[in-house]
């Protein structure tokens, strides 16, 4: 799941990437989330939610809404987690 994340967020910060390939990135890390969350280190689940957020901020519609789907997906399936990384 590490490798994976770390993967998709070389893929996010290239905006030379095609939006068809970010946005299937982010849905792949949407599902993988929904499977595994409960295996990633607070880093690497910091450095998704921050990929989020900046996703939420790109040109492309695609890649908005599936980067609203990455962090809707981390409060749905971790909520005790994610208010104890909050605080």
């Amino acid at each position: 799941m590490f490798t994976l994340s770390n993967s998709i967020a070389d893929n996010l910060t290239s905006h030379i990437q095609s939006i068809q390939l970010r946005y299937h990135a982010l849905l792949t890390l949407s599902k993988s989330l929904r499977s595994a969350a409960r295996a990633l280190s607070d880093a690497t689940v910091k450095d998704i939610i921050k990929q989020a957020k900046n996703g939420l901020s790109d040109k492309a519609l695609p890649v908005q809404r599936a980067s609203a789907e990455v962090i809707v997906t981390y409060h749905i399936y971790l909520p005790e987690m994610s208010h104890a990384r909050r605080s």
